[in-house]
């Protein structure tokens, strides 16, 4: 089956994953994060996580060879990854990196012995929204949405927002320079832990 075959039986479209929308909390915990606007445009890679089960094995009939399996707990795949394109004046690496700094006491000063901070002081929540195209209507010219102005971001609509609860980051990559590079970006990666997410979907 051609992919536009499969389109015109899907109608509503396919799903368009080069469009989402990451939002970190701004507040202290993540000192007063101000990369929100960049990231809206500049975050090339995120992921929703694999979610599954731990999974305990049962006996039922052994000797027939006949096990059962039922699950033991949720297990959320971390970390949470960002990759981002940076701007001249570093803008949104210096966002992450003060937020980095707050996991630790004296953890960018020179004076003093290093320490880590109170958990509470530095989590924060982190929202991803999956976005995509409007509905066309089929009777009338344009675009209409499901949903009320709520569930609609910048002229595209929002199917599902996931919520990152008590996220933080573990580590900002490493930033590749070469006097070779001269027609790249540079780029850079987060990672962030997190205790689990929710997911809403707005259909």
């Amino acid at each position: 089956m051609s992919a536009q075959v499969a389109q015109s039986i899907m109608n509503r479209g396919l799903s368009k994953p080069s469009l989402y929308l990451v939002e970190i909390a701004v507040g202290p915990n993540s000192g007063m994060f101000n990369a929100n606007e960049f990231l809206q445009y500049y975050c090339k890679s995120i992921f929703l996580p694999e979610i599954d089960h731990d999974l305990i094995t049962s006996n039922g009939h052994f000797r027939q060879g006949v096990v059962t399996q039922q699950p033991a707990g949720f297990k959320y795949a971390k970390p949470l990854t960002l990759g981002i394109i940076e701007r001249s004046d570093y803008h949104s690496y210096q966002a992450f990196r003060k937020w980095f700094n707050k996991t630790g006491i004296n953890s960018n000063s020179e004076e003093g012995r290093q320490g880590m901070s109170y958990r509470a002081e530095y989590v924060c929540d982190i929202l991803l929204h999956k976005l995509e195209l409007p509905f066309k209507s089929s009777n009338q010219s344009g675009y209409y949405y499901l949903k009320d102005n709520q569930s609609v971001r910048d002229n595209f609509r929002i199917t599902w927002t996931a919520k990152f609860l008590n996220s933080y980051p573990t580590a900002l990559s490493t930033i590749n320079y070469g006097s070779d590079m001269r027609d790249t970006m540079t780029e850079y990666t987060v990672e962030l832990n997190y205790d689990m997410y929710t997911i809403e979907f707005n259909d």
